[in-house]
């Protein structure tokens, strides 16, 4: 009986320590897409059927679960946000201009 409540004590904390490393920001999931004939890219690395991006300064790939994520090594490093190259334009396009 004693031997179940700690198996599940400790099962419970082992499943709280992802969530506290990714709200404290000390691990992230990397882009990842499906592989392609040719293989994957140079900032990529391989892992089953998908193609991962490599972390970034500062983490680690971890690839043991299903999912692949990048863990901190050092205290201070930070996650960067890819930001997207799309641009909205600044004014509305002209009533029937083409596309519209």
């Amino acid at each position: 009986m004693r031997a179940t409540i700690v198996f599940g004590a400790l099962l419970a904390a082992s499943m709280a320590l992802p969530q506290a490393a990714a709200q404290s920001g000390r691990l992230y999931e990397p882009p990842q897409r499906m592989r392609l004939l040719e293989g994957c890219m140079a900032d990529e690395v391989m892992n089953g059927a998908y193609c991962v991006k490599k972390c970034q300064e500062g983490f680690r790939l971890e690839m043991s679960g299903p999912k692949a994520s990048c863990v901190a090594v050092k205290s201070d490093a930070k996650y960067v946000p890819p930001k997207p190259e799309y641009e909205a334009p600044k004014t509305p396009p002209k009533p029937g201009a083409p596309g519209r």
